[in-house]
C-alpha cells in the first residue's frame, strides 16, 4: 500500500540557533503551491493567473487524491501515532473540516505523483498540565523559553498500552470469575480479548488546548500554531464540541499518567536500586525519553527525589523512637557520641 513520504530533512544546531533544513518537494517550485496541496489547510490568498483554492477544492482530482489521501495518513501515522481525527475550521471551504495530524500539517502531490507530508512539527498532543502551571504561578517558575511544550511518542506508546493490560486483566478476571460460576467449573476455556475499543479509545487530538480552536489564550493558552484559520469553537455543533471534550479530557489523563505516575515510578525504581542509575548527561537523557519524560521535567524529578529521600528519613527517624520508646529509654534522654569508634 502507497504511504505518505517526506522530504529529506536534517537538524543543524549552530551557536544556540537551530536550522532545519529540507529538499525541495519534485514541481513545488514550478507550480502554484495551492493546487499540490491535496490534505490539510490551503492557504487562502488568491495568486493572480492561477486558479482559486475554492476552485482547485471543485475539481475532480482534488477530490480523489484528498480522499486517498486521508486514507493514508489515517491508515500509517494515525495508527502508529494513536492521532485522533478531528475537526478545524476551514476558511477555503467555509466550514468544519476533518484532520489526523496538526492543523499547520499538510499533504502536497509531487510531480513525482507521490504524496508527501509537510510541517511534522507536532504528532504528539501538548503538555496542557505543564501549561497551565506555568500560567497559574508566574512568579514561582521562571519562565520558559518557548512555548513548544508537547509530549513525547514514548509516553504516548506506554499510556496506550497500559490501557491494553488494564483492560485485559479486567477482562480475564471477570471471564474467570464466570466460569467459577458455570456449570463445567473444572473444563479451562480460551479467553478471548478484544482491544481494539481500547486502541478507538485512547487517540489523541494534537490540536486540542490551541488556538486553533481559540484565539483566546485564556481559554486555549498554548499558542504554538500559527494556523490562523479562525475560532473553531465558534464554528462547532453540540456534537462537535462533545466530541471535542472528551479529546481534551484524553489529553489531560495522558499528561496527568506522566507527572502521578511515570515520574514517581522512575524515582522510586532509580532509589530502590532496580533501575541503573545514569552516569553523564547523555545516559540521563535516553533514560528520561526512553521513559517518555522531557528534559523539561528534570528539576521536578530533582525535587521529587530529594522530597523522596526526605520522608523516609523522617520515616526512618519515628521508628527509631518509636523503638527506643518501646524498650523504656526516653529519647530527650538518649543520645550519641559522634566522636566515639564504631565497630
Amino acid at each position: 500500500p502507497a504511504k505518505p513520504c517526506t522530504p529529506a530533512t536534517v537538524i543543524v544546531d549552530w551557536k544556540g540557533q537551530r536550522v532545519i533544513c529540507q529538499s525541495i518537494v519534485p514541481g513545488i517550485l514550478k507550480y502554484h503551491s495551492a493546487a499540490m496541496v491535496i490534505y490539510g489547510l490551503m492557504e487562502t490568498h488568491p495568486v493572480p493567473g492561477q486558479p482559486s483554492p475554492q476552485e482547485i477544492r471543485m475539481t475532480e482530482r482534488y477530490k480523489k487524491k484528498h480522499e486517498e489521501f486521508r486514507e493514508i495518513v489515517d491508515a500509517s501515522m494515525g495508527k502508529a501515532f494513536h492521532l485522533a481525527t478531528h475537526k478545524v475550521y476551514d476558511k477555503v471551504a467555509g466550514d468544519l473540516t476533518p484532520i489526523t495530524v496538526s492543523a499547520e500539517a499538510k499533504g502536497v502531490l509531487g510531480s513525482d505523483e507521490r504524496m508527501y507530508l509537510l510541517d511534522l512539527s507536532r504528532t504528539t498532543p501538548v503538555d496542557i498540565r505543564f501549561i497551565e502551571e506555568l500560567l497559574s504561578s508566574p512568579e514561582s517558575m521562571p519562565s520558559y523559553p518557548h512555548d513548544f511544550l508537547v509530549m513525547r511518542h514514548e509516553l504516548v506508546d506506554g499510556f496506550v498500552q497500559e490501557k491494553m493490560r488494564e483492560a485485559l486483566r479486567s477482562e480475564v478476571i471477570r471471564v474467570q470469575e464466570e466460569q467459577k460460576k458455570s456449570s463445567d467449573p473444572l473444563e479451562p476455556k480460551p479467553i478471548m480479548v478484544d482491544l481494539s475499543p481500547v486502541q478507538q479509545k485512547w487517540k489523541f487530538n494534537v490540536d486540542a488546548f490551541t488556538k486553533v480552536y481559540d484565539s483566546n489564550k485564556s481559554k486555549c493558552p498554548f499558542a504554538h500554531s500559527e494556523q490562523g484559520q479562525g475560532d473553531t469553537l465558534a464554528k462547532m455543533h453540540a456534537d462537535d464540541m462533545q466530541e471535542l471534550r472528551e479529546q481534551e479530557e484524553n489529553v489531560r489523563q495522558l499528561g496527568s499518567w506522566l507527572r502521578d505516575e511515570v515520574i514517581p515510578g522512575l524515582i522510586r525504581r532509580v532509589h530502590e536500586g532496580t533501575t541503573e542509575v545514569p552516569l553523564g548527561g547523555e545516559n540521563l537523557t535516553a533514560m528520561f525519553h526512553r521513559e517518555g519524560i522531557n528534559m523539561r521535567y528534570l528539576g521536578t524529578v530533582a525535587r521529587d527525589a530529594e522530597s523522596l529521600v526526605q520522608a523516609q528519613q523522617e520515616a526512618a527517624f519515628r521508628r527509631q523512637d518509636i523503638s527506643v520508646v518501646s524498650n523504656g529509654i526516653n529519647p530527650s534522654e538518649t543520645s550519641v557520641d559522634m566522636n566515639s569508634d564504631v565497630t
